[in-house]
C-alpha cells in the first residue's frame, strides 16, 4: 500500500522519522494547516506564513514522544494546538514586529536585527547591565531600548544578554541548522528504577513548563517548585493557559534564602532524576 502525504504533512513524517522511526510515523497526527500564520504579519495586513516548518516539526516531536508513553498520552495534543494555545485563550492578534503577546519585539542593531523578550520587570531590570550604561530605561519604554542599541554591533549585544540570561536571538535563520538537542552527562548514571522518574520543574511561562506537562503526560512525577520571590511570570496571564501548562504537577514554594527552604530545594534537587531549567 502506498500512502501520499499531503505537502503539510511531508516535513513533519521525514522529521518524525528521524527522531523516532517508523513508529514515531505511525503516531504521527499531522496539523492540516498553519495557524500560526494569523498571528505573523501586519496587524492591518494579510497573514503571513512561517518560513520554517514549526507546526509540523512540532507534530513530529509528539509522535516520537508517544512512541514512548502510555496509550493516548497526546491524543488531544497538536502541534498547532500547542503552538497556538496562549493567543487563543488571551485573546492576542498579530502585530506586526511586535510578538502577540506584546512582551516581545523585533529591534534593529547596526549590522541586523534582533528578537528582544522581556517578560518581566526583572528583565527590564538587567538593561543596565546588558548595555553597560548607568543610566535606567524605564520598563516599557522600548523606544529608548531601540535608540540605545540602534548603532551598536548585533554580535556583543547577543553575547552579553545571554551571560545575564535574557531572552534574545538574532532576526535570522540559519542556513544549516544544528542538532535539534544536545546531550551532556554531568553526573554518573544512575542504576535503572522501575518507577516513575521524578522531574523538578524550575521553568515559567511557556516552554519549560510546556516541557515539564508532556513529561508528566509520559508518566513523570512532576514537581514545579517556585520562589515567593519571583512566581512563575504565567500566573499573571489567563488562568487557563496556567493551568494547562501545569495541572497535574506538584506545586512547592520554597524561599531559599531561608536555612529551611535552603535544604529542602537540596532536597528536591538530590531526588530528582530530570531538572527542568531555562536561565
Amino acid at each position: 500500500m502506498t500512502v501520499t502525504l499531503s505537502p503539510l504533512a511531508a516535513p513533519a513524517a521525514a522529521y518524525a522519522r528521524h527522531l523516532g522511526g517508523e513508529a514515531a510515523v505511525a503516531a504521527l497526527r499531522p496539523s492540516l494547516d498553519d495557524p500560526l500564520a494569523l498571528l505573523t504579519g501586519a496587524a492591518d495586513g494579510p497573514p503571513r506564513a512561517a518560513p520554517v516548518p514549526l507546526v509540523a516539526a512540532a507534530d513530529a516531536l509528539l509522535a516520537a514522544l508517544a512512541v514512548h508513553g502510555p496509550s493516548g498520552a497526546f491524543a488531544d495534543l497538536t502541534g498547532a494546538g500547542l503552538l497556538t494555545e496562549r493567543a487563543a485563550l488571551a485573546g492576542h492578534r498579530r502585530q506586526g514586529a511586535i510578538a502577540p503577546g506584546g512582551a516581545c519585539r523585533l529591534l534593529d542593531a547596526a549590522d541586523g536585527g534582533l528578537a528582544l523578550n522581556l517578560a518581566r520587570p526583572d528583565d527590564w531590570a538587567l538593561l543596565p547591565a546588558w548595555l553597560e550604561g548607568d543610566e535606567e530605561i524605564a520598563p516599557g519604554d522600548w523606544a529608548a531600548v531601540q535608540a540605545t542599541i540602534r548603532h551598536r554591533p548585533r554580535a556583543p549585544l547577543l553575547e552579553q544578554g545571554r551571560l545575564l540570561g535574557l531572552a534574545l536571538a538574532a532576526d535570522e535563520i540559519s542556513p544549516s541548522p544544528g542538532a535539534w538537542c544536545r546531550r551532556t552527562r554531568l553526573v554518573p548514571a544512575r542504576p535503572a528504577v522501575r518507577r516513575a522518574p521524578r522531574v523538578l520543574d524550575l521553568s515559567s511561562l511557556w516552554a519549560g513548563p510546556l516541557c515539564g506537562q508532556l513529561l508528566r503526560r509520559l508518566g513523570a512525577d512532576v514537581v514545579k517548585l517556585e520562589s515567593p520571590q519571583r512566581p512563575d511570570g504565567a500566573r499573571q496571564g489567563p488562568p487557563a493557559f496556567y493551568d494547562r501548562l501545569n495541572h497535574g504537577k506538584r506545586s512547592v514554594a520554597l524561599d531559599p534564602r531561608t536555612p529551611a527552604g535552603h535544604a529542602r530545594w537540596q532536597a528536591l534537587f538530590a531526588a530528582a532524576d530530570i531538572v527542568i531549567e531555562a536561565s
